[in-house]
């Protein structure tokens, strides 16, 4: 259901706003009246970007710093566990 209204109101905002646009041909009177109805839509929607693309970014710098601190010290370890697995097959056998 929630889906349902989502498509909804889209569907009802690409109408609205297409509908409402202004055209080259309308008259003076037209063009305000369209123009006032549309900017706080046109407001709505850009400071729900806005808000939207904020959020992604202070997402991604609490998120990207750990993450990229782990995979720069699970590679080192993986490096140095290769390393002396690599020293230990170099090493001549030594019997006693």
């Amino acid at each position: 259901m929630k889906i349902i209204t989502l498509a909804f109101l889209l569907a009802c905002n690409i109408f609205f706003l297409t509908g409402c646009t202004i055209k080259d041909d309308d008259a003076m009177s037209e063009k305000i009246v369209k123009h006032t109805i549309n900017t706080p839509v046109y407001i709505v929607i850009g400071a729900g970007f806005i808000a939207s693309e904020g959020s992604k970014a202070a997402l991604t710098a609490i998120l990207v710093p750990p993450y990229a601190a782990y995979r720069y010290l699970t590679e080192d370890i993986n490096n140095t566990t290769d390393i002396n697995k690599t020293n230990m097959n170099l090493m001549p056998n030594v019997e006693e």
